[in-house]
């Protein structure tokens, strides 16, 4: 995959790169997301975030303003959090290229007043030294993977979700492995990065079908390598077209994690779990609550007919199968109390949204 241009900064000592709209979603739904992490889980404890990939610091818009690579935003947030508790958020950054190290370097210089810690050297190197580990096992820490293609070994990921609070984000670059997944020299790394051979069944498909093949594939070795109980991939596509540019994919320990990643990127993305470029904007019927209502009931809760769950048993029965938020599930439950095909038994609330142990009997 070649590496993005190197605008220089005016009136800096660093460069920057373009700034895709991708990549500015991506930041978007990295800020929604760690604000309410960090929030979360740094209330009783020092948090870390870990950029596995850290890049050269610094974007440019077309308009010529700059913005900043993943570490330091989730630095900024993290001292802005820090503000109103004892609790810190550290920060690793790695990155292989000396030039983007240093780079990076010259952003950090500029900007004054982040502490980040920052390594030259490839992060499946640094995740294994003593000192990463003592941190990485005593602090919930939050691992963004975001290679240029396929250049990491998912064998890597296997010990980083042992300890509590741990979770981990993976660019799956799929546009870029689509393109070249037929080259016999690629093999090997191929499946180093899946983990597994199984990948090379997608060469006989195509379109659709190769995608969900090739997006289950790493979700599930990914799920088995880290242990993790919930993986969900967030699709985002490219701004100019309806043609899938990577996937986003999250693994996270406990049912609130992916419950509120699914809500941060719904929330800049109306309501979508997904980014779709120049439709993003569009609604469809199938948008409104009326039609998820209907959805939710034909295809998973009618096999409780008859029979009674609670509120969140039935989240964590289709999190990870649906594109659903939990916004959705409590506006569909709602309407379909009104049309009787439920009755809502509330316990853990008194009106409005719906709530854990309220109880959903099915009619």
């Amino acid at each position: 995959m070649s590496k993005p241009k190197e605008i220089p900064v005016k009136e800096k000592s660093y460069f920057a790169w373009p700034y895709e709209e991708q990549t500015q979603v991506k930041h978007k739904v990295l800020s929604a997301y760690s604000k309410i992490w960090i929030a979360k889980l740094g209330y009783r404890s020092h948090t870390l975030f870990f950029d596995c990939h850290g890049g050269c610091g610094a974007y440019v818009k077309e308009d010529g303003s700059i913005h900043y690579g993943s570490s330091i935003v989730v630095k900024m947030i993290g001292d802005e959090a820090s503000k109103k508790r004892s609790f810190k958020t550290g920060v690793y950054y790695c990155e292989t290229e000396k030039k983007y190290y240093d780079n990076f370097l010259q952003v950090v210089n500029d900007i004054g007043n982040l502490k980040i810690a920052s390594c030259n050297d490839s992060f499946e190197n640094v995740i294994h030294k003593p000192s990463v580990i003592k941190n990485y096992t005593r602090f919930p820490t939050l691992f963004l993977v975001d290679p240029f293609g396929y250049n990491f070994s998912i064998a890597n990921l296997s010990e980083l979700m042992n300890s509590f609070g741990n979770e981990i984000i993976v660019n799956f670059m799929f546009d870029f492995i689509n393109r070249f997944i037929s080259k016999p020299d690629l093999e090997e790394s191929l499946t180093n990065f899946f983990g597994a051979d199984k990948w090379k069944q997608a060469i006989h498909l195509s379109g659709k079908q190769r995608e969900t093949f090739l997006v289950d594939v790493f979700r599930n070795r990914l799920k088995e390598i880290t242990g993790a109980k919930y993986v969900f991939p967030y699709r985002l596509c490219y701004p100019n077209k309806d043609q899938t540019y990577y996937y986003l994919i999250h693994a996270t320990n406990h049912i609130d994690g992916i419950t509120l990643m699914k809500s941060a990127f719904a929330s800049i993305n109306n309501g979508h779990v997904q980014y779709l470029g120049k439709n993003n904007n569009v609604i469809s019927l199938f948008d409104l609550s009326a039609f998820k209502a209907v959805d939710i009931y034909t295809s998973f809760l009618v096999k409780h007919k008859n029979d009674s769950i609670t509120f969140k048993d039935f989240w964590i029965e289709i999190v990870e199968d649906t594109a659903y938020t939990i916004k959705d599930l409590s506006e569909a439950i709602k309407d379909l109390e009104k049309d009787l095909k439920v009755s809502v038994t509330r316990v853990s609330s008194k009106r409005g949204s719906y709530r854990d142990e309220d109880v959903i009997r099915v009619l």
